[in-house]
C-alpha cells in the first residue's frame, strides 16, 4: 500500500516532477516556459507525459509532497489532467492525496469532479479508483489512520452516487483486505473506528426499512 515516487532521472522530464515533489513553483513554471519556447508539442502534453520510469506524470508528483497551488496552476494553466492520469502502479493523484493525508489537495480534487464539464472517468472510477493491488484511496488512507481523508471519501461516494459509503468499506483488494479490517489490524483509533460504523450502521438501517 506504501506506493513511492522515483527523485530519480528516466523517462521525460526529471526536473519537472523533483520540482512537483519538492514544492518548487519557480522550477515548474521554468520548466513550463522552457516547453513553450521550444514548441515542441502542446503544453498539455507536455505536462500530462510521464516523468519518470514508473509512470508518474506532474500531477503524481504534487499529490505526493502535497503541493496543492502547484497542481492548480498544472491544471488550470496548463491543462494537466489531476483525475484520470494514473503510475505504472494504478495510483491516481487522488489516490496519493489520500494515502499520503493530503487533506486541502484531495478537496480539490474531489471538487474538480463536479467542476469539470466532461471527465474521462467516471465519479466511481475516480474516488474508488484502485490501484494494482486492487486498494482503493478508502484503503490507502484507512491503512494509515487518516481520519479527515476517509471522512471525505466516504461522504464523496454517496454525494456522486458512487455507491454506499459501508460498500466502500467492506471493499475487498486482491488480498481480501477491506478498509475497515487494515483499520482495525493496525491498530488506529476509536475516531476512524466510529467514523466506519456510523456509515455502515445508517446502511444497515436504510436496507431494514425498505
Amino acid at each position: 500500500m506504501g506506493q513511492s515516487i522515483s527523485r530519480s532521472g528516466g523517462a521525460g522530464n526529471a526536473a519537472l516532477l523533483q520540482a512537483c515533489i519538492s514544492g518548487d513553483m519557480q522550477e515548474v513554471k521554468r520548466q513550463v516556459g522552457r516547453h513553450i519556447a521550444s514548441d515542441k508539442c502542446s503544453l498539455a502534453d507536455f505536462v500530462n507525459q510521464p516523468c519518470d520510469s514508473q509512470g508518474n506524470a506532474a500531477v503524481h508528483g504534487c499529490a505526493f509532497g502535497g503541493h496543492q497551488e502547484i497542481l492548480q496552476f498544472l491544471v488550470e494553466d496548463c491543462g494537466a489532467d489531476a483525475l484520470s492520469a494514473r503510475n505504472d502502479l494504478g495510483c491516481s493523484a487522488l489516490w496519493l492525496a489520500a494515502g499520503y493525508n493530503h487533506v486541502e489537495l484531495l478537496k480539490y480534487l474531489l471538487e474538480r469532479i463536479a467542476s469539470v464539464s466532461s471527465l474521462v472517468l467516471s465519479p466511481a472510477e475516480i474516488v474508488m479508483g484502485e490501484n494494482s493491488t486492487g486498494d482503493t484511496p478508502l484503503l490507502a488512507a484507512a491503512s494509515r489512520g487518516h481520519v479527515e481523508v476517509c471522512r471525505l471519501l466516504c461522504e464523496a461516494v454517496e454525494k456522486h452516487s458512487v455507491g454506499s459509503a459501508a460498500d466502500a468499506i467492506r471493499r475487498t483488494n486482491n488480498s481480501g483486505d477491506t478498509p475497515l479490517a487494515v483499520a482495525v489490524g493496525a491498530g488506529h483509533g476509536d475516531e476512524l473506528l466510529d467514523l466506519f460504523l456510523k456509515y455502515d450502521a445508517t446502511n444497515s438501517s436504510s436496507s431494514d426499512n425498505r
